[in-house]
């Protein structure tokens, strides 16, 4: 299902989305709605500081977060922005929260998070942020999908 916001099939092939969740059913999910839209390097942590390892080998285009686990999102957030612990700290991340709870979104916006999505993740909301994301990501971020 190509993505309905003009993003040509190829940039989403190339685009690399880091997803990091602790509960492998969630993974699994949001990775297999991944391919459906059409990505292709789409790599998974199963915990914040797995995430963190992948983000600065892989650096992922988009980080797609659970805000709780082991290793918080907040912290997680607070680490890929700072420029001395990560090569990318400009990545959009989307953060997945279980509760639609206004503190939540107001913390993760505080510290970064570009978009929400609220669990349990459809294919039209996961498309329709990822797509956003992509469309109006920071410049230096665009620069590098562009060239990759």
């Amino acid at each position: 299902m190509p993505v309905d916001r003009n993003i040509p099939a190829e940039r989403l092939a190339r685009t690399k989305v880091l997803v990091v969740n602790d509960d492998h059913g969630v993974r699994k999910l949001v990775r297999n709605l991944l391919a459906v839209i059409g990505f292709q390097n789409i790599y998974e942590a199963v915990n914040g500081p797995a995430g963190l390892d992948l983000v600065r080998a892989k650096l992922p285009h988009v980080v797609i977060l659970d805000w709780e686990m082991g290793l918080d999102g907040q912290r997680f957030i607070e680490a890929v922005r700072s420029p001395q612990k990560c090569p990318k700290p400009d990545v959009p991340i989307i953060i997945l929260i279980g509760l639609a709870s206004q503190g939540r979104v107001i913390d993760a916006a505080k510290f970064g998070a570009i978009k929400f999505l609220i669990k349990p993740v459809s294919l039209q909301s996961l498309t329709d942020s990822v797509a956003a994301v992509i469309e109006v990501a920071r410049e230096p971020w665009r620069a590098v999908l562009a060239a990759d």
